[in-house]
């Protein structure tokens, strides 16, 4: 998968040992009966090092029981809320000099996306609407536009990156070195990948105004 593949839900699938049916949604004296329910929030972390980090989050989305000998396991499968997004049709008025953002906010809130985040986009779209389409459609035709990248991370956070990596200015990296550490300078750039200009500056390695006799 790619930045500019169509963004999809996370999906998780567990596996617990149901010999004492405890993880049996209609077990009345279970020890989880009453919290084994579809849409529930989920969450999955993993501690290493000391150290708790989240895997995934989102949504139940269904229970599989299987009660003979051989397996006796219950199957529990998440859903993110990306989901959301597939399940959302849009159709909106039309949008003039937009910033990327607030189309970005429109469509995650009328998807009922409640975690969302977008790096600070100075760009303009002219002119956009959306008739009779999913919110993943129209999310994957605003990235699309300006070659943004879109994801959701462990959190459930689904995030909009711009295109010059969360920097906002027209200049990329300035870069001042001493003058007696810079010896050389390589730089080479795919025209066929090119999506914005590059502009490099320099300055001699070292500069005198006296002439020395060796």
């Amino acid at each position: 998968m790619t930045i500019f593949d169509p963004l999809e839900p996370s999906h998780a699938l567990i596996e617990f040992d149901n010999k004492s049916r405890r993880w049996s949604p209609l077990n009345q004296t279970g020890a989880y009966y009453g919290k084994l329910q579809l849409s529930r929030k989920l969450k999955i972390s993993a501690t290493f090092g000391g150290s708790a980090y989240n895997l995934f989050e989102g949504r139940v989305s269904r229970f599989g029981v299987n009660p003979s000998p051989e397996q006796d396991v219950t199957v529990v499968e998440a859903i993110s809320q990306l989901d959301r997004l597939l399940k959302t049709t849009l159709t909106t008025s039309l949008f003039t000099d937009t910033n990327p953002v607030s189309l970005f906010t429109e469509i995650m809130t009328r998807s009922s996306v409640n975690s969302f985040v977008a790096d600070a986009i100075t760009d303009t779209i002219g002119f956009a609407w959306f008739q009779d389409i999913t919110a993943q459609e129209a999310l994957a035709r605003l990235v699309g536009f300006g070659q943004y990248s879109a994801y959701e991370d462990t959190f459930g956070t689904v995030k909009l990156k711009n295109r010059y990596l969360g920097l906002s200015d027209t200049t990329v990296a300035t870069i001042t070195p001493d003058a007696s550490q810079l010896y050389g300078l390589n730089y080479a750039l795919t025209d066929e990948l090119l999506i914005n200009k590059a502009r490099m500056e320099a300055s001699p390695r070292k500069a005198t105004t006296t002439l020395n006799t060796v």
